[in-house]
């Protein structure tokens, strides 16, 4: 239960950061935050 609670997380997480590329963070940094995703799924 707790574990999928993260997952979403960070998931709406990860697409924020998306949306701040070439704003506020780099694609680089956007990407680690997608693979430590893929990771924990």
């Amino acid at each position: 239960m707790h574990t999928m609670m993260l997952i979403a997380g960070l998931t709406d997480y990860a697409k924020r950061r998306q949306g701040e590329v070439g704003v506020r963070i780099t694609q680089r940094t956007a990407d680690k935050y997608e693979r430590l995703l893929r990771y924990l799924k």
